[in-house]
């Protein structure tokens, strides 16, 4: 039996709760931090790279995803306001604000206060100017949640 396996089933949960938070906080705080420069789709931006998801996802080149071709197919003009829901680091958040041009605005709505953190710092970074940043939680239901 693993450690995590056998925390889960003999630690209360608050306790084991307690210690995942711990373990992610460990792990962002001795990430080494870095600056990546990548062309994602048409675009060329820089994105803050200071955890491991953020190095396994943008630390490369990007071709335009389908969805970004779908949506400007489909209706996606300048002017658009648009909601980035789970923007997560902002890096889609800020390739539609290419697209919907300096007339148009995106939301980007993210639970984490981590990625707000780093999609706030990759915003300013590429002086996006149409683009919102939002601490916020979606959910089906009414309520708090922590996040």
């Amino acid at each position: 039996m693993d450690l995590r396996s056998f925390a889960k089933s003999h630690l209360p949960a608050p306790v084991n709760d307690a210690l995942k938070v711990a373990k992610y906080n460990f792990d962002l705080w001795t990430f080494a931090k870095e600056i990546v420069s990548h062309r994602y789709g048409p675009h060329r931006l820089k994105m803050h790279i200071h955890d491991r998801v953020a190095k396994e996802w943008y630390d490369k080149d990007w071709d335009l995803p389908p969805e970004m071709a779908f949506l400007a197919g489909h209706g996606l003009d300048q002017g658009a306001l648009v909601f980035d829901l789970g923007a997560h680091q902002c890096l889609i958040a800020m390739m539609l604000a290419k697209q919907v041009g300096p007339q148009g605005h995106v939301v980007a709505v993210e639970a984490n206060r981590h990625n707000v953190s780093v999609a706030r710092r990759n915003v300013a970074l590429n002086r996006v100017d149409n683009v919102t940043v939002t601490h916020a939680m979606i959910s089906n239901r009414a309520g708090r949640e922590r996040a």
